[in-house]
């Protein structure tokens, strides 16, 4: 391979938006003096369209669902994110939510998507996971908290569990095979947990995280991961942090968007299993990216794309 040696100065000019560092995928435009390149602009790469990518693969499946989803305008999709099942208020609050489609008809009810992302419980603290192989604590704690969340299913919205369906994506410090890493497997297969929800919420399912879904002909995309820790570390070397009117959050998605992959700060997140690197990908843009983070940051009320 060859090397070319760069020199940036404090005039380069950075992006307006988003974030830059190590491992992101950049265009530089300058001047070569024979030696050295200047660079007088650092930007990301031109956003791709959706409709563009598909055009340009036309006939290959890039998403991973070869399957013809359903094409019911009529599917609602649910999501929600820190899904602590081992508190009380975070069941009463949920209920409050389910409680709202339990007097639908069952068809309307099969129609209805809820995606539930954790952590499930609270007993692992979700700032300092660490890389893990499930112990017998994680998993108690993540299974007696499902226990509990089948339960107050059972009792207060029956119908809902009965007919719609259930996407659990588990948490950094969800009783996954390993945990706290990207990807992450779905939960790990307890025998009495999934005799227990299939009773409840028949058509649950344990998903990876991230995960992709297609819903009403409709692509989604959705990782649960500590986002904005990973992009305010050392090794980022600028862009847009300090423009006036734009949240952090969405510097943070600009950056994900623009360079096609849900860790684009590569040498920041040591979390990241990079032999499984092209699960991260999105080579072609969903209809919607969800990326779900947890922050002390005070976050723009619209977090999607």
């Amino acid at each position: 391979s060859t090397s070319i040696p760069l020199e940036v100065d404090s005039s380069v000019v950075l992006p307006a938006a988003g974030i830059l560092g190590d491992g992101c995928t950049v265009v530089i435009t300058g001047r070569w003096n024979g030696t050295v390149f200047h660079c007088d602009d650092i930007s990301f790469p031109p956003t791709e369209t959706k409709e563009t990518s598909r055009s340009a693969y036309r006939g290959i499946d890039l998403f991973g669902n070869e399957s013809q989803p359903s094409s019911n305008s009529e599917d609602v999709l649910v999501v929600i994110s820190q899904c602590h099942f081992d508190r009380q208020q975070s069941l009463d609050n949920l209920r409050r939510v389910m409680s709202e489609f339990e007097g639908r008809d069952e068809s309307d009810l099969l129609q209805i998507t809820f995606v539930l992302i954790g952590n499930f419980s609270t007993m692992v603290s979700v700032q300092e996971t660490p890389i893990h192989m499930s112990t017998s604590e994680s998993k108690g704690g993540t299974f007696h908290a499902l226990r509990q969340f089948s339960a107050m299913v059972t009792a207060s919205v029956p119908r809902v569990g009965a007919h719609s369906h259930f996407i659990f994506v588990p948490g950094p410090s969800d009783a996954s095979p390993i945990s706290g890493v990207l990807p992450q497997p779905p939960l790990g297969d307890e025998t009495s947990v999934a005799t227990k929800l299939s009773s409840s919420c028949p058509k649950s399912v344990f998903a990876s995280n991230p995960c992709r879904l297609q819903i009403a002909c409709k692509e989604f995309a959705i990782c649960r991961s500590y986002f904005s820790r990973s992009m305010s570390a050392p090794a980022v070397i600028g862009g847009g942090r300090a423009k006036e009117g734009v949240q952090p959050f969405e510097h943070i998605v600009k950056s994900v968007v623009d360079c096609r992959h849900l860790v684009p700060l590569r040498s920041t997140n040591p979390r990241v299993v990079w032999g499984l690197d092209s699960t991260l990908s999105l080579v072609t843009l969903p209809d919607l990216l969800i990326p779900v983070s947890y922050t002390h940051l005070t976050l723009p009320t619209k977090r999607i794309v």
